[in-house]
């Protein structure tokens, strides 16, 4: 089993405020409870939390990545996002929400590619 905490997700308000204010011990404390709890990767999403995403992004996996040695999961639907982020990850990146749109599919296939990394790909586009 592997298992990929996701609690590292601007859709939440409280994570949205810490991204926001770079408030980076909250950030490490919520990275570090989820290792603690046994999660082998952690998912890391700006959502809506930010007017710069791809920054945000970044600043987020290198402050997670303080915390030690573990897999990040990028969780972007935005391929410019990814690559950006997959940049500052020190180990194979999961890369995390390909869509079946083709575009983007092939898109975020071919950095994961170029990274080494695995593709989460989600069974529905644009219409669900």
């Amino acid at each position: 089993m592997f298992i990929i905490g996701e609690k590292i997700n601007g859709m939440f308000r409280s994570v949205a405020l810490a991204i926001r204010d770079n408030d980076e011990k909250f950030i490490r404390e919520l990275a570090a409870s989820q290792i603690a709890a046994g999660a082998d990767a952690l998912d890391v999403n700006v959502g809506p939390a930010s007017d710069e995403p791809k920054a945000a992004m970044k600043w987020l996996i290198e402050t997670v990545q303080k915390e030690g040695d573990f897999r990040i999961s990028i969780d972007t639907s935005s391929p410019e996002i990814m690559e950006a982020a997959v940049a500052v990850c020190k180990n194979r990146p999961i890369l995390n929400s390909a869509t079946a749109s083709p575009e983007k599919l092939s898109r975020l296939a071919a950095i994961a590619r170029r990274a080494g990394a695995e593709l989460i790909a989600l069974a529905m586009d644009e219409k669900g």
